[in-house]
């Protein structure tokens, strides 16, 4: 496979936002925690042995929610706010147990995926936040990391993170590869809120090069002591060449990103107008009023939370087609998909409460 994702060593925060997080363009940094307590937890063995009775969660990966709420759709199921396919985190257990489980079961779907910060104070104590994570004046959130465990073969289908933050995942051990697709291609994926119909799990390696290119899109192997930075609302995907463990860190997301992403729904025109606006000071007036037009759109007066739905994201279509017309415009999904983007939708808003008269009031 080729790959077009820069290493450099890790640079000041001054450049690595202005060259990077700025512009939005991936990179791999190579001695993130160079001489920190971490890169000594390099293998299985070392985290057994350390770090055996720590809590985790074991699950089966977010394509198995999906396909529960494609199956539910398919038949009929329905509550109104979806309550028997939830965000669960999954069952409770051990890191030792899981390896143990792992060395046993060769072949487990389990696997330990986003494993909040403060369910890990024993790998916290192992390295500093990196100066790029800090918050600055005026950002919404508190530094948060994730820890991922799993087999060779593991990984995630593609997909956006509907937060926006940007993402930092640094490897432990083992190696794995990663495809991002930036949003300008979202049309060529048919997306269905932030996963998408394609998948390039099971491709050759020619057929994969060929793809990215296709995407305008990257990829790389992570390796080892290396971290990878992906900008937010970023397509990725990442497979497992063998057991691999990484954290993920995220950070830097302004407040108007944080509004759009958590209230609004999920939808590939939302992601290519927030991948416009990261740079506020330099965004393109048209992209910074149409993010106004959203906003008072929160305070619309409607008769269902169905009718305000239709209505805003009617105002996304419009946003889409006149503010974003550099990005992909035409259609790659047959009719059926909109169908079922709609249902999808629909369990989201409920189950986020989107839409509501308090939450217009909060806007």
């Amino acid at each position: 496979m080729f790959e077009n994702i820069e290493r450099i060593k890790a640079p000041t925060r001054e450049v690595f936002f202005r060259d990077y997080v700025l512009p939005q363009k991936p990179v791999i940094l190579t001695n993130l925690f160079e001489g920190q307590p971490i890169e000594q937890v390099a293998d299985l063995e070392t985290v057994k042995g350390q770090f055996s009775n720590s809590n985790v969660l074991i699950n089966h990966g977010y394509d198995f929610r999906h396909r529960k709420i494609f199956e539910a759709l398919m038949t009929g199921r329905f509550d109104g706010k979806f309550t028997d396919v939830s965000w669960a985190a999954g069952e409770r257990s051990t890191l030792g147990q899981y390896i143990d489980h792992l060395q046993v079961n060769p072949d487990t779907d389990l696997r330990i995926t986003a494993l909040q910060r403060e369910m890990t104070p024993e790998i916290n104590a192992l390295y500093e936040v990196p100066s790029y994570c800090v918050p600055g004046p005026g950002e919404p959130d508190a530094f948060g990391a994730e820890l991922w465990l799993g087999r060779d073969g593991h990984g995630s289908l593609l997909h956006y993170d509907q937060d926006g933050k940007n993402l930092m995942q640094y490897q432990f051990f083992g190696e794995k590869s990663v495809i991002l697709v930036p949003p300008k291609s979202s049309k060529k994926l048919v997306p269905i809120s932030n996963n998408c119909v394609v998948s390039i799990a099971h491709v050759s390696e020619k057929e994969r090069d060929s793809f990215v290119r296709w995407v305008d899109g990257y990829q790389c192997v992570v390796r080892t002591h290396e971290t990878l930075f992906m900008p937010g609302f970023i397509w990725h995907s990442f497979e497992y060449a063998e057991t691999s463990m990484a954290l993920t860190m995220r950070f830097f997301r302004p407040r108007h990103i944080q509004l759009l992403s958590e209230r609004f729904h999920t939808d590939y025109r939302k992601q290519s107008l927030a991948w416009k606006l990261q740079d506020w000071e330099r965004a393109e007036p048209r992209h910074r009023a149409a993010f106004e037009r959203l906003q008072e759109a929160l305070s619309w007066s409607c008769s269902s939370i169905e009718e305000k739905t239709s209505r805003i994201h009617g105002l996304l279509e419009e946003i889409y087609a006149r503010d974003c017309s550099d990005d992909l415009q035409g259609d790659f999904a047959r009719s059926f998909v909109d169908v079922l983007a709609e249902q999808v939708r629909r369990i989201e808003v409920a189950q986020a409460g989107l839409y509501t008269n308090a939450n217009a009031a909060a806007g």
